[in-house]
């Protein structure tokens, strides 16, 4: 499942150092880690979504961000400095598109395999490199858009549409990594000129405030076992979290990318564990495109901004 952006606490100058190569493996092992426990929770996720609402199944989820986000702004000095803002409006958006990813991804877990929620979803940084063109004014040269536009091939593969196998709920996958990397893009416009502990606050703010007026009616009293299930939902979503956060404290975003395709490996892993689901040839090659050609992005992007 998707997971708002990494922030870390504020560094005492603008000059980042140069990570240590021992804090370069930390960041790796911590992402990797992350990968891993996020996995974990679409996997709950996919499990609770055929008897609960997804109200039900991630406002714990937001309530355990909402207190670690809290808490690490008020760390780094007042909550009132921290959402000093000339862009509420902007704020507001990027706080709703969370809790628009996550509808999105409980509904794809319910219709469709894991791996190929994971799969179609881990399109969203090609989707940043085409978003980040109109709103963040950057350039994409031709071998960029290309890499786009073959990960979106890479789709089609997995989805194939006018077969017998297409399922319409794979665009419902899509559409969360579309959400997801217009929120990414948004905090990128943002962290220009506010506080990172600010933007989290906020969307830990928006999105606990979304799902806290629609629990009422989305609620269902769980079993001690579903109760269980629900509870470790918000313990895999916090601590995937801060190792995110662990990791990109440590590493650039860059160096850290890749691994985030290694997602659907473990996917692919507990779908066949938990679900008895094994992706066919036709699935592992469209994803064997798109994390080709998000990995070669990622490779002209170090190119065109080398570290």
């Amino acid at each position: 499942m998707s997971i708002p952006a990494p922030t870390v606490p504020l560094p005492p100058s603008a000059a980042a150092p140069t990570p240590l190569p021992q804090s370069l493996v930390a960041a790796i092992l911590c992402m990797i880690a992350a990968q891993v426990v996020f996995t974990a929770m679409d996997t709950l996720v996919k499990l609770l979504s055929e008897g609960f609402g997804t109200a039900q199944i991630v406002w714990g989820f937001f309530a355990a961000f909402t207190l670690t986000a809290t808490a690490d702004a008020a760390r780094n000095g007042s909550l009132r400095t921290a959402l000093r803002t000339r862009r509420p409006l902007l704020h507001l958006l990027r706080g709703l598109l969370l809790p628009i990813n996550m509808a999105l991804m409980v509904l794809a877990l319910n219709l469709l395999p894991l791996a190929t929620v994971t799969t179609v979803v881990c399109t969203f940084p090609l989707i940043v490199t085409a978003l980040s063109v109109p709103i963040l004014g950057e350039h994409v040269g031709v071998r960029r858009w290309t890499a786009v536009a073959v990960g979106f091939v890479g789709v089609l593969i997995v989805v194939r549409p006018g077969t017998a196998v297409f399922d319409p709920a794979a665009f419902i996958a899509l559409g969360a990594g579309a959400v997801y990397a217009l929120y990414l893009v948004l905090t990128r416009l943002l962290s220009r000129g506010d506080r990172p502990d600010g933007i989290a606050l906020t969307t830990a703010w928006i999105g606990f405030a979304v799902y806290s007026i629609a629990l009422p009616f989305d609620w269902r009293s769980p079993s001690v076992e579903e109760a269980v299930l629900l509870t470790l939902v918000a313990v895999a979503g916090t601590v995937g979290h801060r190792l995110i956060i662990a990791a990109f404290s440590r590493a650039p975003a860059s160096t850290l990318q890749p691994f985030t395709y290694l997602q659907v490996v473990w996917a692919t892993g507990a779908g066949l564990v938990i679900f008895h689901h094994l992706p066919d040839a036709v699935t592992l090659a469209g994803a064997g495109v798109i994390a080709a050609s998000g990995l070669y992005a990622w490779w002209r992007e170090r190119q065109m901004r080398p570290l």
